[in-house]
């Protein structure tokens, strides 16, 4: 298997210029030819390039051909529209050369090789999340409290994820208020009385995101439930996605149990 894909997908393709070319030199000297001397005039060579041409635009035409059929048997197989099929012939013109490139430049990296690092994901910590009296377990109807610090002024989004999936935006909570701005040796504090466990109990995430300007659609989400079908998902997918290319993004996660319920 392995020699049949070098001969046919490597070799044959990084040759196939040549044939390109050789179609373009047999042109361009018929056509000087024929400008020098004239079709009048009795040039010994003209009939030699011309059946070269002739025997070039034959097998160019034999190979399309094949290459047609077959395409219109799989467009055929998989119920395609027929209709594109006219793009085929073009895409010898455009198309190919363009891979032409590619596979020599493929060609050229997989002789010459490239440097391989270690794939390390650099994190940047822009933003910390703590809990100052933080606990693997909490119980139903008590409260708790997160810290948040960044090392760049930055745009704080916080949310819980519940065992259910429920989003709640913790921060910011008030659709009233601009988007602050949080400053580098001035921790964020989110507690409040509402800031209670309550059902559905299991595994909690924290999840606290940080931009360096305001996201777009931030406020519509300030102090809400957003569902997995909410019509505000997408807006608090984006910005969590965009906090973590930049690397700011941090997370805690701590257990909820019913009241009266012993902790494991």
């Amino acid at each position: 298997m392995l020699p049949s894909l070098w001969l046919f997908q490597i070799a044959y393709q990084a040759l196939s210029p040549l044939v390109d070319l050789q179609i373009l030199w047999t042109i361009v000297t018929t056509i000087g030819a024929m400008l020098r001397f004239g079709l009048d005039q009795d040039w010994q060579p003209f009939p030699i390039a011309a059946g070269q041409l002739y025997i070039v635009a034959f097998m160019y035409a034999f190979f399309f051909v094949i290459e047609l059929i077959g395409s219109a048997v799989a467009f055929k197989l998989d119920r395609e529209d027929p209709r594109m099929l006219v793009w085929l012939f073009w895409q010898r013109f455009l198309y190919r050369q363009l891979m032409y490139a590619v596979l020599l430049k493929s060609i050229k990296t997989a002789i010459s090789g490239i440097r391989a690092g270690w794939g390390k994901l650099e994190r940047k910590g822009t933003v910390e999340l703590s809990a100052p009296e933080h606990r693997t377990v909490v119980v139903e109807g008590e409260a708790f409290a997160f810290s948040v610090a960044t090392e760049k002024p930055a745009y704080i989004m916080m949310l819980s994820i519940d065992p259910a999936g429920t989003v709640n935006v913790l921060y910011p909570s008030d659709t009233d208020t601009k988007p602050a701005l949080l400053t580098p040796g001035a921790p964020l504090l989110v507690s409040s009385p509402q800031l209670r466990v309550q059902v559905p109990f299991g595994i909690e995430h924290i999840v606290v995101a940080a931009t360096q300007s305001p996201p777009v659609g931030l406020m519509r989400l300030a102090g809400r439930r957003v569902g997995p079908d909410s019509q505000l998902r997408p807006d608090l997918e984006r910005i969590i996605q965009d906090a973590e290319r930049a690397g700011a993004k941090a997370s805690l996660r701590f257990q909820t149990v019913e009241s009266g319920v012993s902790s494991p």
